[in-house]
């Protein structure tokens, strides 16, 4: 084969430049923002940072506190953030690239999210020219992982195998289920590098090197249908919606749990993932639930909602359960 030096200077040139791109990915709940907080921290504090999340609910409640820290985000809320790569986004990413100085950028789809259709997207050729995805960290919540495995089938095991590092959360909560996470893991995805001790013992400088791994190739298995926005094919069987509802009035932070685990028994199995800010008389506070037990502490932020995701339910049927409080 014909070795062409200056050819190969030139693409290690682009290379060079362009902008590097994690992809964070994970489930409902998973911990990807929390991951992401620990990895901007290790970051020189000169690096300016680009972070595109998409979520669920009209109100992102993880864009609302990556920018309480001073992180510029770019929204893609209740979209379908293959689709918008695969269009609009691609032209708005280049504009802002045009416009603004970035160092890095991180990709954070919502918890319903392919990871291998993300990172086909980012290596486009209206891309690659621009930008160089180092690697896709994949957060996995060792309490669900086996059940999740089970009920949400090829975009979960997608998740699983395009992780080039996979991170185990929750340990700290049930360490029980750790064995039971590992071989689902490992059935999915031998090759990645697996973190698997309690967060506030991982070496967070070593992540973002160890994720320049080779990529996974995925296979499309399982049934699926084109995505009512695109050609895209996504999932049949799963079908995810969420609703976002406002405070009437401020409660104590028991009263709110009492309200909420009171809303959540009229739908046994059906929310998969909530979170968002709510009023106290004391201030205000974040609420978390990720499919096991519902998180409540105070933060530093005034908003006022909640975003309640699940299977198979319409917006009336949201509404019909949760009255506004």
């Amino acid at each position: 084969m014909c070795y062409n030096e200056a050819a190969y200077k030139e693409k290690l040139v682009i290379l060079l430049m362009n902008i590097p791109i994690y992809i964070i990915s994970g489930f409902l709940g998973a911990g990807k923002t929390t991951c992401i907080q620990h990895l901007i921290a290790q970051l020189d504090k000169k690096e300016r940072v680009m972070i595109v999340e998409n979520d669920f609910g009209e109100v992102s409640f993880d864009a609302t506190v990556l920018k309480k820290q001073g992180v510029h985000v770019r929204e893609l809320t209740s979209g379908c953030i293959c689709c918008s790569l695969s269009g609009d986004f691609k032209t708005s990413l280049k504009e802002v690239l045009a416009t603004q100085d970035v160092d890095i950028i991180f990709i954070e789809p919502s918890g319903v999210g392919k990871a291998s259709e993300i990172r086909m997207a980012c290596q486009s050729k209206e891309l690659s020219d621009l930008v160089t995805v180092k690697g896709c960290i994949t957060i996995i919540d060792i309490q669900t992982c086996a059940l999740y495995a089970r009920n949400f089938g090829e975009f979960y095991e997608d998740q699983l195998h395009s992780g080039d590092i996979i991170i185990c959360s929750h340990v700290e909560q049930n360490r029980e289920a750790l064995g039971e996470a590992l071989a689902v893991i490992k059935k999915y995805n031998s090759s990645a590098y697996i973190y698997q001790e309690p967060w506030d013992e991982i070496p967070w400088q070593t992540v973002l090197h160890l994720g320049q791994a080779a990529s996974v190739e995925v296979p499309i298995t399982l049934e699926t249908a084109p995505c009512h926005e695109c050609d895209h094919i996504h999932d049949e069987h799963i079908s995810f919606s969420s609703y976002t509802w406002h405070a009437r009035q401020a409660r104590t932070a028991e009263e709110w749990r009492l309200y909420i685990e009171g809303h959540m028994q009229q739908m046994p199995e059906v929310c998969v993932r909530m979170k968002g800010i709510l009023p106290t008389p004391d201030g205000h506070i974040e609420i978390q639930y990720n499919g096991t037990n519902i998180v409540i502490k105070p933060i530093d932020i005034k908003e006022n909602f909640l975003t309640c995701i699940g299977k198979k339910l319409s917006e009336k049927q949201w509404k019909e359960v949760w009255q506004e409080g």
